[in-house]
């Protein structure tokens, strides 16, 4: 099973945060992706910085022939393509797509949390598989547990629902609303 978060905020060229989701996953079907399952599109509290607007999200499950560093780098095109431009962690955007998990793979995975989504020496971040917000963040949790309860966490091997009921409910990241 493939995972692909999705998230805005912002109005981008597609239109408002849902109809941004909504036209990414129609673009993520032309370009081979094939959508199996859809969550609802809820609404949340920005994840870290108070000062931005509530978040659009969802979660699909997808059908994909890529490796996943070639997938991760086709959901950046079609960022970019949504009018996404990368200035700060947890800023405001018009189109966010996460790889949470690709079949289950552990990669790059460090055995310190703390070092999760450091840069090595290069300067680049390695994909980390399965993507490291997943257990700490309602507005991904939520989803996968409605499209996929019998999913589990391919490190903490707990179900999405399990995860979320041993969550301290965050400030932000708070599911607010379904649309």
């Amino acid at each position: 099973m493939i995972l692909i978060g999705l998230g805005a905020n912002q109005n981008g060229p597609w239109g408002n945060a849902a109809e941004t989701l909504n036209t990414a996953i129609k673009i993520l079907r032309q370009v081979g992706i094939s959508a199996d399952m859809q969550s609802r599109l809820i609404v949340s509290s920005p994840l870290d910085m108070v000062n931005q607007q509530e978040y659009v999200n969802a979660v699909i499950s997808v059908r994909s022939r890529l490796k996943p560093e070639a997938l991760l780098m086709r959901l950046h095109a079609i960022e970019r393509k949504g009018g996404r431009r990368r200035a700060r962690r947890w800023g405001p955007r018009s189109l966010d797509l996460d790889l949470l998990d690709w079949h289950g793979v552990v990669r790059n995975w460090p055995s310190n949390p703390q070092e999760r989504g450091k840069s090595g020496s290069s300067g680049h971040i390695p994909l980390t598989l399965p993507h490291p917000g997943i257990a700490f963040r309602p507005f991904v949790l939520g989803p996968i547990d409605e499209i996929a309860p019998r999913w589990r966490h391919p490190v903490y091997r707990l179900t999405a629902r399990q995860m979320m009921t041993r969550l301290k409910m965050p400030r932000g990241g708070r599911i607010l609303r379904s649309i």
